[in-house]
């Protein structure tokens, strides 16, 4: 516990000198310790006489007097003549600081503020103590020593001098200066804080362009504005304690980052509890958070959540979660950076409390801040009321009622509740809690005031913080600098903050012409501050006539790079020499040439090509390193080098020798940021013309010739891709080809894998493409399709077998890669292609090192998923593709992946987009070079093998039905046909469809398995979809597979909903970014219906009537619909479903048919076309 120290200030300890000299030697030493254990029970001053009582040894409290010689009127004319005619005695009395000159001032005249010796004042106390002083008198002096440390105001108080009214009337308000410093809580949540003007919906592209990395490391900046050993704290310099905290917080706050990084197996977290939550703050800024969800454990459970959700993710969340999440993750890098600063609030008469807000005196931070308030809905946080509104005085329970407040403080509550929750959790494991001022800044715990001891504590803590506040003032300080000859020269002026347009005022006019008497308080006082960072303004403040000072040019380095920058911090302008407001400073770059040699063969042997060399780089100048030795040779400081400022330290110029002196050397994932992002750690580098062209040759894609056999017509952006693909294989470059989905990815490739095959001299060894189960048979479909020529072997079943001579590409599974590894990786593959390629995600999975271990030149990895929001699951994919290039994970997380996702750092993310620009080929659906190429409506059939399950029940229930139709008579013969129809579709759909069970697993439907892989990539995308069956009970049972498997709470809209419940859920599926997906039975949404909101349509099961399907796909694709939309037709294959959908687009009759009769036409059908159409084809088994 830390002991309370008496007269810590000059002026304090000039107090206590008095009764140094008393004889009685321990009654001062038990003074103190009463008065540090609280006996002094209650002060009470009076013009010139203190009255105390100071509780004993017996039950009642002793009676203490204490009464001080007044001044003369004489004495006290003098006082303040020499006060005021000195601006640097002024400007330190308002900022509460008691220079020593001004004592020796009055000594001088004779005038003695501090009691000389113990004669000097009459004192009495009730206690039978001879002694005077006896221990109580000296508890009473130490106790006023303290105040006196705090306010020295109040040693002109003790001689009966009113300091702080004769100051008023020389229009400087000392007390309506301190009293409006401090913020309360009812100004700032008053009514008339609050003005509607917010968006009606969140725009994300806002949040997309926050970027955290530019919030610097503020902790020495803030901790150099505040002074040592404030006064308001009895014990160790409180600045020491503010700096052991800002450390620990920090490394909380990089522990909290560190587990964001979720690991797969840990599995999803569950939103439901807070799918609807509700932030609160009562009058005392305190928020709360509440939820629908009775087990919502609050916002302890709220930050769990979030610190572990993925970007990606974000967005399907409602407005609140939004803003809650980017303000959280805010939150999280101003603890990081140290940049957070405490504002002292009163909450109500006598009582204060601490909240911790963003450092706004950064300009970098102001700017992020008010990004989010331009985008913030004006009800994120409410305040709630007592409501006295017909108030029962019986009632046990209070009421209350809430209200809006302006946005900026919905901010800064949810900020400032965040921060107290880390600064809670860190205190637990700290000391930091000692007494009550501690308890105040790091606890949230109210400070009192109302006792004697305390009644200076809030003014101290706002003065001790006041630098932080200074340009939020209607007036404030600017400093302006001009060239004087070879020197400088430095002049204050006063800034009207809330008139931009209105000149800077002359210090010495805001302190001789009226006018401007409101200001001078607070102009002298913000002065003086200023002062403790740059002492020249001391001199500025003594100054006679002008006030303008010279200032050598041999000290202004000094000046300019410390004292300056963290006055500017303060939000103080600085007004500077042209050509000073950027100094350079040194940085090591290189020059990149192509060694004579070298041939261009492929890009993993352009480190062998290549060579290096240091330059040295003074902002975009280069410069060879012997040069710039050779300049700044016996120099130091600032130097003009090239018309340019360039600052040189001694130990800049010691580190650009010593690395220099070792050659470049760099490393493959050093050499790709030098190329393709045009710098070198920060710096721009130089290349040579033959390194120009190499990097050109990289980046340029020629259009190539499709290959012979290709029956697909690409369209433009396809033609490209497949280019783009070709180069890179021929350069052995890994490519990721991320299209969205729907954009044709698959045909780009295989129109690849063709002109390999093509291009082949000789004979080799096939390709490898490796895709999820479901996708094998699209792949199929898509070869047979689109390149007929092309021999594709599957790798699949029971019964495999590897057939490489008879193949030109083998497909199979991740799952069999991994299985039969030690078949797989004995081939020395022409290529290797994974489709869906977030399956390697997780670089520690089997599955994922099975597939990096095949052997290939030409490596493709194909996803739809947004590559920059999942940066973290893309490393894997990237070091498949080409291994090294980004290090290890470790490294990749730190460079790439934690700036990019969590800080928005729109600088790494240029930098990530160009280095991987030559292997990463990403359009979207909205892309201008690609949407005119697009129908507006592209349908897509998705084939898919029945699970085992499902074909033996498809098998049982063929052979079951078939036979009672043999047997069956013509008009119950069509009964049956339709029966054995509806039971295979919904076989096909799912077993315990047909089984008519209540819970469908996904692993025993292929159609759902695909559907969910279907739905996982829309989701990622930010997209919606509509899901349509004809069943009803298809339906119950897709919401319940949603909802498990995605964590996600799909609508349903089927002909069991009144027209007030259908409109309902229309206006959420349009308006609700959180709704992503509604599920319709097919005669229910099949018409009346506008869900432009979707831009994917999910036909689960097909009806055979184009009409009514088209019909239902129309509920998206229709006026007000701006994007283009996707059709999946979801066919399970070797099925009837296949082949009933390739007779009715085959035959134009059978359309017409199907459209008048739907499926009534089948039922005319002979048994033996019944048994050749429903049979279950070999290639449809899983």
């Amino acid at each position: 516990m830390s002991i309370i120290q008496f007269g810590k200030t000059w002026w304090g300890e000039k107090w206590l000198e008095a009764f140094l000299d008393i004889s009685y030697e321990n009654r001062i030493p038990r003074g103190k310790s009463y008065a540090r254990k609280g006996a002094v029970l209650n002060v009470n001053i009076k013009n010139n006489r203190i009255a105390a009582f100071v509780q004993g040894s017996r039950k009642n409290p002793y009676s203490v007097e204490i009464i001080i010689p007044e001044f003369r009127a004489a004495e006290k004319k003098s006082i303040l003549e020499i006060i005021k005619n000195n601006g640097l005695y002024l400007s330190s009395l308002l900022a509460r600081q008691m220079p020593e000159d001004l004592h020796q001032s009055f000594i001088d005249k004779k005038i003695y503020l501090f009691p000389r010796k113990w004669d000097d004042l009459k004192a009495n106390c009730s206690c039978p103590d001879w002694a005077v002083p006896c221990k109580h008198i000296a508890a009473v002096i130490c106790m006023v020593a303290n105040e006196i440390d705090k306010n020295p105001f109040l040693v002109f108080s003790l001689h009966n001098f009113d300091m702080a009214a004769e100051l008023k009337s020389a229009g400087f308000d000392v007390e309506k200066s301190e009293k409006e410093s401090i913020k309360s809580v009812q100004d700032i949540l008053k009514k008339d804080s609050y003005s509607r003007q917010s968006r009606a919906k969140l725009e994300y592209e806002v949040f997309d362009a926050i970027d955290f990395s530019l919030i610097p490391n503020m902790q020495n900046d803030i901790l150099f504005l505040l002074s040592d050993n404030p006064l308001f704290y009895q014990g160790k310099n409180f600045k020491a304690v503010l700096a052991k905290y800002y450390k620990g917080m920090a490394g909380l706050a990089n522990d909290f980052l560190a587990e964001t990084y979720k690991s797969e197996e840990d599995g999803a977290l569950d939103f439901a509890p807070f799918s609807r939550f509700y932030l609160r703050i009562d009058q005392r800024m305190n928020l709360t958070v509440s939820a629908d969800d009775a087990d919502c454990a609050g916002l302890k459970q709220l930050l769990t959540f979030f610190n572990h959700t993925n970007p990606a993710e974000i967005r399907n969340f409602p407005d609140s979660a939004v803003i809650f999440y980017y303000l959280y993750h805010f939150s999280l890098k101003l603890i990081e950076q140290s940049a957070f600063i405490p504002q002292i609030l009163k909450i109500g008469e006598n009582k204060y409390a601490i909240r911790w807000i963003p450092a706004m005196l950064n300009g970098k931070i102001k700017t992020i801040f008010n990004q989010f308030l331009g985008n913030m809905p004006e009800d994120i946080v409410l305040l709630a009321c007592a409501d006295n509104r017909g108030k029962n005085k019986k009632a046990k329970q209070k009421k209350f009622r809430t209200r809006m407040i302006n946005k900026e403080q919905q901010a800064l509550a949810i900020i400032s509740q965040i921060i107290h929750f880390f600064s809670n959790e860190y205190c637990q494991e700290s000391l930091l809690l000692e007494d009550s001022v501690s308890k105040a800044f790091f606890a949230g715990t109210e400070l009192g005031t109302a006792r004697f001891e305390q009644k200076e504590l809030a003014t101290t803590i706002n003065l001790w913080l006041s630098n932080f506040y200074i340009a939020h003032k209607d007036f404030a300080p600017v400093l302006k600098i001009e060239e004087d000859g070879n020197d400088f020269s430095l002049e204050a002026l006063i800034d009207n903050t809330q008139n931009q347009l209105e000149a800077p005022i002359a210090l010495e006019d805001v302190l001789m012409r009226d006018e401007y008497k409101d200001m001078r308080t607070e102009a002298l006082k913000d002065l003086s501050l200023l002062s403790a960072r740059l002492p020249e303004i001391k001199t500025l403040l003594t100054a006679r006539g002008p006030m303008k000072i010279s200032i050598p040019a041999a000290s202004f380095s000094e000046i300019l790079f410390h004292a300056l920058p963290a006055i500017k911090l303060l939000g103080i302008r600085i007004l500077l020499p042209k050509g000073m407001e950027e100094i350079v400073r040194p940085q090591l770059t290189v020059h990149a040439n192509k060694q004579k040699s070298a041939t261009f063969k492929s890009y993993l042997s352009m480190s062998e090509m290549l060579s290096f060399q240091w330059k040295v780089a003074l902002g975009n100048e280069n410069m060879q390193p012997e040069e710039f030795f050779a300049l700044v040779k016996q120099s130091s400081g600032i130097v003009k080098i090239k018309n340019q400022y360039v600052y040189i330290g001694e130990k800049d110029i010691e580190y650009l020798i010593k690395q220099t002196k070792r050659g470049a050397r760099l490393s493959q994932s050093e050499i790709s940021q030098a190329l393709f992002a045009n710098e070198y750690k920060g710096a721009k580098i130089e290349l040579s013309k033959e390194v120009l062209d190499v990097i050109q040759e990289l980046l340029q894609t020629k259009n190539i010739k499709k290959p012979k056999g290709l029956t697909a017509n690409l369209r433009p952006y396809q033609k490209n891709g497949f280019s783009w693909l070709c180069k890179n294989a021929r350069i052995n470059l890994g490519s990721l080809i991320a299209d969205d989905m729907g954009l044709g990815k698959t045909v780009q490739v295989i129109a690849l894998i063709a002109k390999l095959k093509q291009e082949m001299k000789t004979k080799n060894t096939p390709g490898i493409v490796i895709a999820p189960t479901t996708l094998l048979t699209n792949w199929q479909k898509e070869i047979e399709k689109f390149a007929p020529g092309l021999k594709a072997a599957v790798y699949h079943g029971q019964n495999r077998e590897l057939k490489m001579k008879k193949a030109d590409l083998i497909l199979t599974t991740y799952g069999l890669v991994k299985r039969d590894l030690e078949i797989i990786k004995k081939e020395n593959w022409e290529f290797v292609v994974i489709d869906e390629a977030q399956n390697i995600k997780n670089p520690d999975a089997k599955q994922t090192k099975a597939v990096k271990i095949l052997k290939s030149k030409i490596k493709i990895a194909m996803t739809g998923t947004p590559v920059e929001n999942r940066l973290s699951e893309y490393w894997s994919i990237l070091d498949f593709l080409n291994p090294g290039q980004f290090g290890t994970l470790p490294r990749f997380k730190e460079e790439f992946a934690k700036p990019i996702e969590l800080e928005r750092d729109q600088r790494k993310l240029e930098i990530f987009k160009k280095i991987t620009a030559p292997f990463i080929l990403r359009r979207v659906k909205t892309d201008k070079s690609i949407i005119n190429d697009l129908p507006d409506k592209i349908v897509t059939d998705q084939f898919v093998n029945l699970t085992g399950e499902q074909a033996s029940l498809y098998q049982n229930v063929l052979d079951d039905i078939m036979q009672n139709i043999e047997k069956s008579e013509a008009v119950q013969r069509r009964g049956m046909v339709f029966k054995l129809i509806t039971a295979l579709k919904q076989v096909c759909n799912h077993p315990a469809h047909y089984l008519k069970k209540q819970d469908a697993i996904p692993g025993l439907s292929g159609k759902m398995l695909l559907l969910l892989e279907l739905l996982a990539s829309i989701h990622d995308s930010g997209e919606k979809a509509l899901i349509f069956t004809q069943y009803t009970e298809m339906g119950n049972l897709l919401v319940k597979a949603l909802a498990k498997s995605l964590m996600t709470e799909p609508l349903f809209l089927h002909g069991g909903l009144s027209r007030k419940q259908r409109d309902a859920m229309v206006d959420k599926f349009q308006n609700d970014q959180q709704c992503r997906f509604m599920i319709l039975s097919l005669k229910a949404g099949g018409t009346g219906l506008n869900l432009t909101a979707a831009s994917n349509v999910i036909h689960y099961d097909l009806w055979w009537n184009p009409a009514v399907e088209a019909q239902a796909t129309d509920r998206a694709f229709r006026i007000g619909q701006t994007k283009n939309v996707m059709v999946h037709r979801l066919i399970t294959k070797g099925t009837f479903e296949e082949k009933i959908d390739q007779m009715i687009k085959d035959k134009k009759e059978l359309a017409d048919l199907a459209v008048s009769q739907g499926e009534k036409w089948i039922g005319q059908m002979t048994d033996e076309e019944l048994k050749d159409i429903f049979k279950l084809e070999k290639q449809g088994l899983e």
